[in-house]
């Protein structure tokens, strides 16, 4: 639970709930590093 300013980050194939990916995998493929 967090009180405070935060960010929920996903990264989905398709706009359908459950087709959500892991958001570092996609960032890396992309040539981002994190």
């Amino acid at each position: 639970n967090s009180t405070g300013p935060h960010l929920h980050f996903e990264a989905r194939t398709t706009p359908e709930y459950g087709s959500d990916m892991d958001p570092v995998g996609y960032l890396r493929s992309h040539g981002v590093n994190v």
